[in-house]
């Protein structure tokens, strides 16, 4: 009952927000994440570490990555042409925020960076 609760005011936060929303229930776990134009942002509920080892094991599979700050929780790489950039924020020990962009010539690829996010989120949910 709870999951259900925590995941109906999951949705309706992020739909308040403006932007499209889509609850995700997995193995006891609930995500939300929320598009913008060139961005895809949600949380997560595995270690910073391995959010963080999964996000540039992803990023070298799918592209390179070009630039890595794992103390900011940042890093940067290309994927078929698209500049991506990546944002690990820790918000509890086991619950982390992830932002990626995507931008190709300055217009916004929110297609390639929303492929980056779930490639990420679903491994780590698959390891589960």
């Amino acid at each position: 009952m709870k999951k259900t609760l925590v995941s109906i005011l999951a949705a309706m936060s992020l739909l308040m927000q403006g932007g499209c929303a889509a609850v995700l229930i997995g193995t006891g776990a609930v995500a939300g994440y929320s598009l913008s134009k060139d961005s895809i942002e949600g949380f997560d509920d595995h270690s910073f570490d391995a959010v963080w080892n999964q996000a540039i094991t992803t990023m070298r599979q799918r592209g390179k990555v070009t630039s890595q700050d794992k103390g900011n929780g940042k890093f940067e790489g290309e994927v078929n042409g698209v500049t991506i950039k990546g944002q690990i924020t820790r918000v509890t020990p086991k619950t982390v925020k992830i932002k990626i962009s995507g931008r190709k010539a300055l217009l916004p690829k929110v297609d390639v960076a929303q492929d980056i996010f779930l490639s990420i989120t679903e491994t780590l949910a698959k390891k589960d």
